[in-house]
Order: structure tokens, then sequence, then C-alpha cells
């Protein structure tokens, strides 16, 4: 996250929108078909966080 801050490179967020990072993005609301997602994930994979940023 933080290299595509500096060098300006698209992210794909897990719901598949394609951004360009310019501000810290645990200030910015979670996306509620990426928490979906996550947490679909969490349920197949032990260990992961509570929430992606963490």
């Amino acid at each position: 996250m933080l290299e595509a801050r500096i060098y300006g490179t698209a992210l794909e967020a897990l719901c598949g929108h394609v951004w360009v990072p310019s501000r810290d993005p645990k200030q910015l609301p979670l996306c509620e078909k990426c928490k979906g997602i996550y947490e679909m994930y969490r349920a197949f994979n032990d260990g992961l966080n509570e929430q992606p940023d963490e």
C-alpha cells in the first residue's frame, strides 16, 4: 500500500475496484463488498485478523 502511494501505482480491492491511493486508507470507510469477501476468506483460513487493516 505504501509503495503504491509513493509511486502512484493502481491497486485492486477485494471487490474488484481499481484505485490509486492518495491518502491513508485507514481513514476511509471499509467497503461492504470487501468486508463480505474478507469474512468469507476468514471462514476458510485460520489466523486471519478480524479486519483486513489489522
